[in-house]
């Protein structure tokens, strides 16, 4: 392929846009018309980065959100498993007052006075 040569026309006062003019043989055509972005490069910069910068809070906040779930799915199913692994309540003792291995219940206070 051969590589195609021009020349770019500045113009004095800057307010101009450049001109592009080739030296090689191509028909004119509207479709080959040449523009360039009138935003400053400065500003162009500064929005790639706020989008960048805003596309990447909605990633960790996507993240954040994922990771909670996960945790909830977790705990879930760790009670699941301990509920499934919980022994049983302890039987209530032949008089069906308290559970069996369990502390006898303290006496009321006005019962203790007078004994």
């Amino acid at each position: 392929s051969r590589a195609r040569s021009g020349t770019c026309i500045v113009g004095g006062s800057g307010a101009t846009p450049t001109t592009y003019v080739p030296e090689h043989d191509a028909p004119a055509s509207s479709v080959q018309d040449i523009r360039t972005d009138p935003t400053n490069i400065l500003i162009r910069s500064l929005l790639l980065k706020k989008s960048r910068e805003e596309e990447e809070k909605e990633q960790a906040a996507k993240r954040v959100v994922e990771a909670e779930r996960r945790v909830r799915q977790q705990q879930q199913q760790q009670g699941r498993a301990a509920t499934e692994a919980a022994p049983e309540a302890a039987p209530a003792d032949k008089k069906g007052k308290r559970p069996a291995g369990s502390p006898p219940p303290e006496e009321p206070a006005a019962a203790r006075r007078h004994t």
